[in-house]
C-alpha cells in the first residue's frame, strides 16, 4: 500500500515535471527564433 502511494506521488511529480519541460520548451523556441532573426538580419 505504501509503495502504491509512493508510485502515485511519483506519477504526480512526473506530471509536474512534464509541465515544467513544456514551459521550458516555450522560451527556448522563442530564443531560437530570435537567434534566427538576428542571424538573417546580419547577412
Amino acid at each position: 500500500m505504501d509503495y502504491g502511494l509512493w508510485t502515485m506521488d511519483y506519477g504526480l511529480w512526473t506530471m509536474d515535471y512534464g509541465l515544467w519541460t513544456m514551459d521550458y520548451g516555450l522560451p527556448t523556441t522563442d530564443y531560437r527564433l530570435k537567434n534566427l532573426n538576428e542571424h538573417y538580419c546580419n547577412l
